[in-house]
């Protein structure tokens, strides 16, 4: 396994039926953001069927860092730290994702 595989591993189906029973399904539409930069978000998404870019603003454009699609989860880090994101998270192919939020975790 490399070292992106280890980074950014990819679920498969029984670990995404497991975390749908936590969290709400959301249909999403491109151009929408999950997150942006700055917000004080406690969510963690697990990506259904949608593609998401993780974005950064550099020099006032946005660069994409890395990119996400079914299988695949973001949003964790600032879930457990509490922290405002510094990274934005955009939809570029509509579809479904699993949003599980901190309070999800605790019922």
């Amino acid at each position: 396994m490399g070292d992106e595989e280890q980074a950014t591993p990819t679920l498969n189906a029984a670990d995404m039926a497991l975390i749908a029973e936590y969290g709400d399904r959301r249909q999403v539409q491109e151009g929408e953001y999950l997150y942006r930069e700055g917000d004080a978000t406690n969510e963690f998404f697990v990506v259904v069927s949608a593609e998401i870019d993780v974005v950064m603003t550099v020099d006032g454009e946005e660069r994409v860092i890395m990119s996400h699609g079914p299988g695949r989860f973001l949003g964790e880090l600032n879930m457990l730290s509490g922290l405002r994101v510094y990274v934005s998270a955009r939809v570029v192919k509509a579809g479904e994702v699993v949003a599980i939020s901190r309070t999800d975790c605790e019922n």
